[in-house]
């Protein structure tokens, strides 16, 4: 997978292997033309390829040799599911950092010990040790599973029987929301724990879909039909005291919150197609996004760290490509 997407990364309908749909958020990449020459070994040469795997995959970093590397990462198995990661730095060498990390699993504690690395190294939160959740037919349905990042743990979560889209995480990583058609053969709203438990959300008559919890965890945005046209709603996190942002004859879909919770963007075709726009949580205009990349964009998805950049799909040539746009420029790429 291309480095510069991995760091990019959101839910935008994207397929992968499995059929897959990933909510990975959105991370941030410091420093993108200047990566961190690191070297990485362990006592142990299945933790050592983890964790090389990890950082090649990171985008702010670049494998090197011990004598080539700016920083020199080492971890070690501590007994238990528990590793101790040491960073040195500089030619001639000296300590960095040095902690200890835990997991459900000897490999997840190598990961978090690679996450505090990085939260030294960069400054900004490291990714390894996330979840991702998506969605795959293996079963014969449409279901959604979750897994690390390296695919290494898989576990199925819903079991509708049914075709679903959209999982999205709520902030604590403790319940997805997605939409379904398993009760009505219309879409709905449900969310579900990690157990597998389920319980609907929105189903109010028509169509329900695109549920997303704020950043803060304590709202909701989604479309909901409801009224006649699929117009964007937010509600409580439990999908109480629900109240419309929108009022056009368009169809809207795929809202994404700004970082600071104060606004939302989504897909509209007020012009006939699919564009960008945002509003304020508070309602009132509509304002578009004036991508300037294609006649299609669509799908975005808002940095969770720099609310300057957000990425969306768009229709380039006789295809679909991921594209960013920097609201401090003005310009996407």
């Amino acid at each position: 997978m291309n480095k510069r997407l991995l760091n990019l990364i959101c839910l935008i309908g994207m397929s992968l292997p499995l059929h897959a749909v990933v909510d990975l958020g959105v991370i941030e990449r410091t420093n993108v033309n200047a990566p961190k020459l690191i070297s990485v070994g362990s006592s142990s040469a299945e933790l050592a390829a983890l964790c090389q795997h990890a950082f090649d995959l990171h985008g702010g970093f670049k494998l090197a040799s011990q004598q080539q590397s700016t920083y020199a990462l080492s971890i070690h198995p501590r007994g238990g599911n528990a590793v101790e990661v040491q960073v040195d730095a500089g030619h001639p060498r000296s300590l960095f950092f040095r902690g200890t990390a835990t997991g459900g699993s000897l490999s997840e504690a190598a990961l978090r010990g690679c996450d505090h690395a990085v939260k030294k190294i960069l400054g900004t939160p490291g990714f390894f040790a996330g979840k991702l959740v998506f969605v795959s037919r293996r079963s014969g349905f449409n279901e959604a599973y979750t897994t690390d990042l390296m695919f290494q743990r898989v576990k199925q979560i819903t079991h509708d029987r049914s075709d679903i889209v959209m999982p999205r995480w709520s902030p604590d990583g403790a319940r997805i929301l997605y939409t379904s058609y398993a009760r009505t053969g219309f879409p709905d709203i449900y969310l579900a724990d990690m157990q597998g438990n389920r319980k609907s959300f929105a189903a109010y008559k028509g169509t329900n879909s695109g549920g997303t919890f704020s950043p803060n965890g304590n709202s909701v945005a989604m479309i909901l039909s409801s009224s006649g046209e699929p117009e964007l709603y937010v509600s409580n996190a439990v999908g109480g005291n629900t109240r419309r942002l929108t009022r056009s004859k368009s169809v809207k879909a795929t809202p994404t919150w700004a970082p600071d919770g104060d606004k939302i963007a989504f897909t509209c075709d007020l012009m006939g197609r699919p564009q960008l726009y945002t509003i304020s949580v508070n309602g009132g205009k509509m304002e578009r996004i004036q991508t300037n990349v294609s006649r299609y964009s669509a799908e975005p998805s808002w940095n969770p760290i720099n609310r300057n950049l957000m990425v969306f799909t768009a229709a380039v040539s006789k295809g679909f490509q991921i594209a960013l746009y920097d609201f401090s420029k003005h310009t996407s790429q």
